[in-house]
C-alpha cells in the first residue's frame, strides 16, 4: 500500500554516485533576492504615508524578524498563548 505524503513530509536522497537515477538535474532554489533583508526588498514609495520616523522604525522591525516577513512558505508552530479572542 502506497502512503500519502506531501512535500513537507518526505524527502528523498540521490547521491552521487548513485547511477540508477540517470541524468538528475538539480534545481537551484536560492537566487539574490534571497539574500536581501526585508528592508531592501521594500518597495519605499509604499511607505510614502508614513512619517520619515515610521519608515526607519517599520524598516528596523521588518529587519529584526525576516524570518516572518518572508515571501517564502515556513512552518508556524502552534502557540499555546491565550488572548481575549479565546474565551
Amino acid at each position: 500500500m502506497l502512503n500519502e505524503c506531501n512535500v513537507n513530509q518526505c524527502a528523498s536522497v540521490i547521491y552521487e554516485h548513485d547511477q540508477d537515477f540517470g541524468d538528475v538535474e538539480v534545481i537551484d532554489t536560492v537566487n539574490d533576492v534571497d539574500n536581501l533583508l526585508p528592508s531592501q526588498k521594500t518597495d519605499i514609495k509604499k511607505l510614502a504615508h508614513l512619517s520619515e520616523e515610521q519608515q526607519r522604525e517599520l524598516l528596523a522591525l521588518l529587519d529584526k524578524f525576516p524570518e516572518c516577513f518572508s515571501e517564502k512558505p515556513g512552518f508556524l508552530r502552534p502557540s499555546t498563548t491565550r488572548n481575549s479572542r479565546d474565551e
